[in-house]
């Protein structure tokens, strides 16, 4: 991990006192949700672990494994470390849509990072009988995996340039 220590002397007419100040630099995602588009599951799945792996988050979970027990947006927002996995969007009940809009409505810092795998296109996603605020925040961060080379498809830099930003956290 990227760190970097700075240190400072204070001194008084009895002791020099130093103090240590640890820079952490964390990557976090410029979303809570993102949307990753292909035709083959195999290509999402590769691309979302290689995110999950990015953002420095504990647990990678399947919103199906982990689904009968989030009844609540507040049920959600407790997973904070985790990376919640949906694999094509398309065919998760209304209910289950309607709280994972319920939770990006509540704009929260902390909470899971939502890797959301499909085979829509934007405009078949603008089309959808979906929640508009969901559709919008889907469609903010898409990332049509196909259209990359092979061989890019899972590259930091470049997930790093469509993803992520750099924060400077103190510890």
């Amino acid at each position: 991990q990227n760190s970097r220590t700075k240190t400072l002397s204070l001194v008084n007419s009895y002791s020099v006192v130093s103090i240590k100040r640890f820079e952490k630099f964390k990557k976090s995602t410029l979303s809570k949700v993102i949307l990753l588009k292909s035709h083959t599951e195999l290509t999402c799945n590769k691309v979302a672990l290689k995110i999950h792996e990015m953002s420095e988050r504990n647990l990678f979970v399947h919103l199906k494994d982990v689904i009968s027990s989030l009844t609540s947006k507040e049920d959600l927002e407790t997973l904070t470390d985790a990376t919640i996995y949906i694999n094509y969007i398309e065919f998760l009940p209304k209910t289950t849509l309607n709280l994972l809009q319920d939770y990006l409505k509540l704009n929260s810092a902390d909470g899971p990072l939502f890797l959301v795998a499909s085979s829509l296109s934007l405009e078949a996603i603008q089309q959808k009988d979906w929640p508009e605020n969901l559709k919008k925040d889907l469609i903010g961060f898409y990332f049509d995996i196909d259209r990359v080379p092979l061989s890019q498809q899972t590259s930091e830099e470049i997930l790093e340039l469509l993803f992520f930003h750099l924060d400077t956290v103190l510890s």
